[in-house]
């Protein structure tokens, strides 16, 4: 057989290999005109994007979150005023506001005594995300890709706090 035609043979071999057909990470992050974003989840699951305003911008290190619910979670008609992010069993119990009860925004001022770097380490460190309203899970998000991708919004948060 020629050298060739064993190579293209092991070539074609190649996406069967189980290192090479792992998932890519959910997780995404990225730098535009003076805020440093990163996301991560999928309709079906939920959805998470978290931010931190560059040093260029008037709201230097403010933090912004912003959830949407699993793709089965009805609207709600009275959005709940807090809830509950669980980290591989940590709890942050956040207020937000919500659009159309059907995504939800929380937002924190530089010097927030520390909770939303606790928060964004969590998320870095964790391997799953459950957001609950009161008795109901609205997200399950896989945290796999999030220490890299959360790592400029990380530091953005924490040089202004």
């Amino acid at each position: 057989m020629k050298p060739a035609t064993v190579l293209l043979a092991l070539s074609a071999l190649l996406p069967l290999s189980p290192a090479l057909a792992q998932p890519a990470p959910i997780w995404g992050g990225h730098y535009n005109m003076g805020i440093f974003a990163a996301g991560g989840g999928s309709e079906e699951d939920g959805h998470i994007s978290l931010s931190c305003s560059g040093e260029t911008l008037a709201d230097a290190g403010a933090f912004f979150l912003q959830l949407t619910p699993a793709s089965r979670i009805e609207p709600f008609v009275d959005a709940p005023p807090l809830l509950d992010f669980s980290i591989d069993g940590e709890l942050f119990t956040l207020p937000v506001t919500a659009e159309n009860g059907a995504v939800f925004f929380y937002r924190s001022e530089p010097d927030d005594d520390g909770q939303t770097l606790a928060l964004i380490d969590a998320l870095r460190r964790g391997l799953t995300l459950t957001v609950s309203a009161p008795e109901l899970d609205i997200a399950e998000i896989s945290l796999r890709g999030s220490f890299e991708a959360l790592t400029y919004v990380n530091e953005c948060v924490a040089e202004n706090n």
